[in-house]
Parts: structure tokens; sequence; C-alpha cells
């Protein structure tokens, strides 16, 4: 290790590369290096790198973006949008196009439940970890029952990788600011949602967050 390298990191991970460099095999982790050379028996589990980055979550300051924008959803059903809420077509094609492939497997994977006419939106939200490279939108799918009452369908889906990063959380928040529904990603996970029904005049957020950044997104019914 250089010694340019010796600081200002949150640690090291070794990965040994096949001769013809198309795999790799991560071997361990070191949280911090003073030495040029770092034997591997001295390398900790990769479980501890989980650890420190825990650690460091715990102990930097949360980053938080709160849009003071409150998106009418009455209004979506006029054909009214906010700005920075598009058509999905809009939003995928032209913000991801090396991910063209996806693009139609991520529309059809968008379930209609009912008869009902649906509007749906979506908004790119960059999480802004280094990281993690996280690109996400969240997908807000809606439904007039009746005069009063409104099906919403809320979820996420990754733009900059097939899976959703790990401990992704989505939370809806009642107009009290409490917790009324959430969701945490798994490693596994392509997408994840929430569904709720609402009645005209209701107010409600929803928070998005991972690690240290936690943004928030404001509605009316």
């Amino acid at each position: 290790m250089p010694p340019e390298v010796w600081e200002e990191r949150i640690g090291y991970t070794v990965v040994q590369l096949d001769v013809n460099l198309r795999s790799a095999t991560v071997l361990g982790f070191m949280p911090h290096v003073e030495i040029d050379f770092v034997s591997i028996d001295l390398l900790q589990p990769i479980e501890s790198l989980c650890v420190a980055i825990a650690n460091l979550r715990a102990s930097t300051p949360q980053v938080s973006s709160n849009s003071r924008a409150i998106a009418n959803l009455s209004n979506w059903l006029q054909d009214l949008f906010e700005s920075g809420w598009q058509e999905l077509e809009t939003l995928l094609d032209g913000n991801q196009p090396q991910y063209a492939w996806r693009n139609r497997e991520f529309l059809s994977s968008i379930p209609n439940a009912s008869n009902l006419i649906e509007v749906r939106r979506g908004k790119l939200i960059d999480l802004g970890l280094e990281m993690f490279g996280c690109l996400v939108a969240l997908v807000i799918t809606i439904s007039q029952v009746t005069q009063n009452e409104t099906n919403i369908r809320l979820a996420i889906y990754p733009m900059t990788d097939t899976f959703l990063p790990e401990f992704l959380k989505l939370v809806i928040l009642d107009d009290a600011g409490n917790i009324f529904l959430q969701v945490q990603a798994r490693s596994i996970d392509n997408y994840i949602q929430l569904q709720l029904s609402g009645n005209t005049g209701e107010n409600f957020s929803v928070q998005v967050s991972l690690a240290e950044v936690l943004l928030t997104e404001n509605f009316v019914i």
C-alpha cells in the first residue's frame, strides 16, 4: 500500500483477480494500514467491512433533503404534474439509455391489479453515495376509487444496478410526521413498494433513505 492512501479511508478490501481478469475473489478487509506490504494472514474477514460501515453510519450526521414542494395527486388525475415527475418512458429512456434493455422489463413489471384508470409518474432520486453509486426511481401510481378516495402505490426501482442496495428504506409518514408504513430492501430485491388509500385533501410524506442520506417528498391527495 503506497503511503498516499494510508489516511482518509474507511478501510481496504483486498481482491484477487484471476489470470484472465474476468473474475475476482474477495480475500479480506483491513481497517487501516501503515506499511507498504500487507500479509494475507493479517486480513480480517469481509464481514468486518459491514461492521465498519455500520459504525460509520452511526457516527456520521444524516444528510437530509426535504422537498418543500407539495405534489397534488388530485391534479395528476387532471393531467397536471409538478416539475420533476415524468412519464416512465421519458424518465428511463432519457436518463439511462445504457439500461434500455431493462426498460421494457421495468415497465411490464408494474402491475395493474384492477380495471381502474391509473395515472403513473416517476422521479429520479440520486442518493449521492459514492460508495454505492446509487440512483433509483420513485414511481407513484394512483387510481381514483370514488369521488373522494384514491388508491396510491409507491415503488422504488434501481437505475444503476439490477438490485436495490441492501437497507434502502421507503417510509410513508402521516400528516403528523408519524410512520404509517415502511419497507426495507434486501440484497435480492429489484424493487420495493407500499400501498395505501386516502381521501381528497389528506397529506402524507414519503422518505427514501440509505445510510446517512435521507430524502423527503410531500404530497396531498
